[in-house]
C-alpha cells in the first residue's frame, strides 16, 4: 500500500471510529428515548422510508423528519466534539 492511500484508509478509519463513538454517546444520552433513537436508526442509518418509519411508530411523516433533524443536528455536535479531542490529542 502507498503512502498516500494508507493515510486515506487511516482517515477513513478514523472517521468510522469517530462516528461509531459519536452514535454511542447519542444512544447513551438520558434525554432521548428508546423510541426516538429507533426512529433515527430507521431513517437515517437504515434509509428506510419515512412513511414506513411512521407507520411503523405510531408517528407522522412530520414528527420523522423532526427527529431526524433534531438527532442529526445533535450527532454532528458530539462528532464536532470528538473531532476536537482527537485533534487536540495528536
Amino acid at each position: 500500500m502507498q503512502k498516500p492511500e494508507l493515510e486515506e484508509a487511516w482517515e477513513s478509519a478514523r472517521r468510522l471510529a469517530i462516528l461509531e463513538r459519536g452514535l454511542e454517546e447519542l444512544r447513551t444520552e438520558s434525554k432521548t428515548s428508546s423510541r426516538t433513537l429507533r426512529v433515527f436508526s430507521q431513517v437515517a442509518l437504515e434509509h428506510l422510508p419515512a412513511e414506513q418509519v411512521a407507520a411503523t411508530n405510531d408517528m407522522t411523516v412530520a414528527e420523522v423528519y423532526r427527529v431526524k433533524y433534531r438527532l442529526t443536528r445533535r450527532l454532528r455536535e458530539i462528532v464536532q466534539h470528538l473531532e476536537s479531542i482527537y485533534v487536540d490529542d495528536v
